[in-house]
This record gives structure tokens, C-alpha cells and sequence, in this order.
């Protein structure tokens, strides 16, 4: 299926290129400059005029992995480049750690913040969480509260998106 385009410019090589695709999982839109990913969101709206969007193959890679994941494969979403500018130095650290946690397994805020450098720093991992412009490439559906229970999720649909990510990843929690 190829991208819907929302709109793009194509005025120099790190131009954005902003698109929607579907999935398995709703309408997803990408914010590609080059082959980085700056920013994804699930979508709420569907664009009423779709267009054709030729796509570079290594963006169109970025695409195929999307779809495969949101269709329950097992497929390796941290080797797809992001574009982390304009976060503090401490929401990159927390992202980077983020995107190092395993298909299929959880942290805590606490546990995550810990890897981050920061280990009294939960609230402020969950603020970090909350202001991810890249969810499923930086997993933070991944991080739960410190009992094990599904806490924040400022994707559409919440908590119900979240449970039905991990599942969908065949993740262990209580």
C-alpha cells in the first residue's frame, strides 16, 4: 500500500517528508528528514485526499518494518534512525535507554530512569514518556509503573493502545 500524503517539500535533502500510512495497528503518520524519523504519531484523522508519495528505499524500508510490526511480526524497530534534536540532554539519555528495551519486556519508570544515569528521577521519566513525538520507535509503551501495572499512555486510546502494544509484542506483566 503505498503512504498517503499529507503534505511534502521538497526543497533540500533534510526537508521533511510528512505522510500517512496504515496498519494493522490505525493510520499512522511519519515525519521522515532524509531516512530519519523525526516524528510518528498514531493518526485521528484520515486524509481525504490521498496522493502517491515515491519514497526513497531506505525510507520505504521504514514503512515496511512499520506495517510488519503493526501486523504482530517480530521485527527490529531500534535499528531505524531518529532525529532526537530539540530534547534536553536528559529526555535523549531516557530515550536512548528506552529504545534498548527488548521486544517483549517491560521497565519501570524507576528502572529506566536508573539506566538513564538518574535513579531518583521516575516522575521525571514519565514527563519524558509523555512528551515522545516517537512512540513505537522509542518504545515508551515499554515502561510501566514500578508494581508492574500499565500507567500513562498519551497515544489515542491511552491505556488500551498500550496494553494491546504489548500484547501484541507477547509482553509479561501483572
Amino acid at each position: 500500500m503505498y503512504p498517503q500524503n499529507r503534505r511534502s517539500t521538497m526543497i533540500g535533502p533534510l526537508s521533511p517528508t510528512i505522510f500517512t500510512i496504515s496498519s494493522d495497528l490505525g493510520p499512522l503518520e511519519i515525519e521522515l528528514r532524509g531516512d530519519v524519523v523525526y516524528r510518528l504519531s498514531f493518526s485521528t484523522t484520515k486524509n481525504r485526499s490521498p496522493r502517491t508519495v515515491s519514497l526513497a528505499p531506505l525510507q520505504q524500508k521504514i514503512v515496511d518494518l512499520l506495517q510488519q510490526y503493526a501486523a504482530g511480526e517480530p521485527v527490529d524497530l531500534a535499528s531505524i534512525a531518529i532525529d532526537l534534536t530539540g530534547f534536553t540532554p536528559f529526555a535523549t539519555r531516557v530515550y536512548q535507554q528506552c529504545r534498548k528495551i527488548p521486544l517483549g519486556t517491560t521497565l519501570s519508570y524507576g528502572q529506566l530512569a536508573a539506566r538513564a544515569g538518574s535513579p531518583a528521577a521516575a516522575r521525571a521519566v514519565g514527563g519524558a514518556m509523555a512528551r515522545n513525538r516517537i512512540p513505537l520507535l522509542i518504545p515508551c509503551h515499554r515502561v510501566v509503573a514500578s508494581t508492574g501495572k500499565l500507567h500513562g499512555f498519551s497515544a489515542p486510546q491511552g491505556l488500551k493502545l498500550k496494553d494491546r502494544l504489548l500484547r501484541l509484542e507477547h509482553a509479561t506483566f501483572t
